[in-house]
């Protein structure tokens, strides 16, 4: 990609602003209504009358060397190094490359400069700093235009003003706050130069509820301000997403919108949310208040996830599916069109629920259960992982990992009222032959608590034979390996 580089002459400020474009070749460039992102730096004359600051304040008079402020970046945008955004009007189509200017409204939205250092006032026989900074005037409409022409592919040229109503604010520690009206101010340029998004550094950031518009390279001047204005680029603290669609709803107080995600066409993203990085939040999806959609996951269409829920990376969440509040969904699960999950529900890592299937509020799923399309489990139940539930069935008591007395592996399903994580070794599991382990998703069972139960022969620290060792999942605990026996199982082993 090219960037345009336009060296600054003595008397000129070098102004880069982002449209967002569409180029191909020598077809014609639509510039969309919508921001221009940029750096602004530049001095304002600032003209003090005598007592204004203070009582027996001294005049002041002086260029102040001022820098725009960055414009926060969690919240509705994600912006990097933008300090100030101007925004166009109306769509502006550009032909072929030819001399005929094109007409575009704009008009200053953001904009704040602070000074590069205190001013210095007298006071009688003291100096006082003060601190300066420049706002955009409140209740007064900053319009300005450009006419723009094309030279090449991916830009071109323009001349053009915008009108910039600006306030002097003046602070020092406990004094009361001054405030100086400037006016309306014209900043103009004529030899401007302008460039599409895709050419530019501004490519990659986002604004919720605006596309981006165009990039341009100028003059703006008046005599008592100038500004250098030059295109906004990623901030590695802050990085955006790769795309907002204008209609989607961005809280100002969301958590963050990671690097490179994508919001779709009337998403909604309420305060306190987290979008990963490379996540894909699908069209009228709506995310709730604290929740978190970790690197890469999915959410599809019309998808709702509930406050305070965590989606995992790489998870999938086909359309018009719904979690509820405090739910979790583990690592590269996948959940089909349509499907429910309970409040406060547990779905471990590598799940697949099949359309329209259903798991109680609270329940608690184990890696790489797989449900059928329209089977359902009831609230409050646990699954062990790797369990299996037919289609179109539902699972009313939870299904446990057990180890038999011949050592091999099952699951089986059990009332919760027959088994106890406190009481691992009761006589109703000795009874019917074999020992039941429950426990949380979060914390695997030890080797020891899988083992037959044989209180007169102890358990040995290690599998009796690699046939056990590989049923359970796992290597640990082999003489040959080293292990010790006391290490966890490997996730995909929890028991439900």
């Amino acid at each position: 990609m090219n960037r345009h580089r336009v060296a600054a002459l003595a008397a000129s400020f070098v102004a880069a602003f982002a449209l967002g474009t569409d180029a191909r070749g020598d077809d014609p460039i639509v510039v969309a209504a919508g921001a221009d992102l940029v750096e602004v730096t530049g001095t304002v004359y600032v003209e003090i009358p005598a007592g204004f600051l203070a009582s027996g304040s001294a005049a002041f008079a002086g260029n102040v060397a001022m820098t725009g402020v960055r414009l926060e970046t969690a919240g509705p945008y994600e912006l990097g190094t933008t300090s100030a955004i101007l925004r166009h009007a109306t769509d502006v189509e550009l032909p072929d490359s030819s001399s005929t200017p094109v007409h575009a409204v704009t008009q200053w939205t953001e904009l704040k400069l602070i000074g590069d250092a205190p001013i210095d006032v007298v006071v009688g026989s003291t100096t006082q700093q003060w601190a300066v900074s420049a706002i955009l005037s409140e209740r007064t409409e900053a319009y300005g235009q450009y006419d723009l022409v094309r030279t090449g592919s991916d830009g071109g040229t323009f001349a053009g003003s915008v009108v910039t109503p600006l306030t002097l604010v003046f602070r020092r520690n406990a004094s009361p706050t001054k405030r100086l009206d400037l006016g309306s101010i014209t900043l103009s340029t004529s030899q401007g130069t302008w460039s599409t998004i895709d050419a530019s550094s501004v490519a990659g950031l986002a604004v919720a509820r605006l596309p981006l518009a165009i990039a341009i390279s100028a003059t703006l001047t008046a005599s008592t301000v100038q500004l250098t204005v030059g295109p906004a680029a990623a901030n590695a603290q802050h990085p955006g997403p790769s795309y907002v669609d204008p209609t989607a709803y961005v809280d100002r107080a969301v958590g963050s919108l990671g690097r490179g995600c994508s919001i779709g066409a009337g998403a909604s993203i309420a305060s306190g949310a987290v979008i990963g990085p490379h996540a894909t939040i699908g069209n009228n999806a709506q995310i709730g208040t604290g929740a978190v959609i970790c690197d890469g996951a999915s959410i599809g269409s019309d998808v709702v996830i509930g406050s305070s829920a965590f989606v995992d990376s790489d998870a999938v969440i086909a359309a018009g599916a719904t979690i509820g509040a405090n739910a979790v969904v583990g690592n590269s699960s996948n959940l089909g069109i349509n499907v429910q999950v309970g409040a406060g529900a547990r779905i471990g890592g590598q799940c697949v629920l099949g359309d329209a299937s259903a798991v109680g509020a609270g329940c608690d799923l184990g890696r790489d259960v797989h449900m059928g399309a329209g089977s359902s489990t009831i609230a409050g139940i646990q699954i062990a992982p790797r369990a299996v539930i037919p289609a179109s069935t539902t699972q009313s008591t939870s299904l446990v990992a057990c180890v038999q007395l011949d050592g091999t592996t099952v699951i089986k399903a059990l009332p919760p009222s027959s088994w106890s994580s406190s009481d691992p070794h009761s006589s109703i599991h000795q009874a019917s032959g074999y020992k039941s382990v429950s426990t949380s998703i979060a914390e695997p069972p030890t080797l020891t608590e899988l083992l037959p139960v044989d209180k007169d022969n102890p358990p040995p620290k290690y599998p009796p034979s690699p046939d056990l060792a590989d049923d359970i999942g796992t290597d640990v605990a082999r003489p040959e390996l080293g292990g010790t026996g006391e290490e966890y199982l490997e996730g995909s082993f929890e028991c439900g």
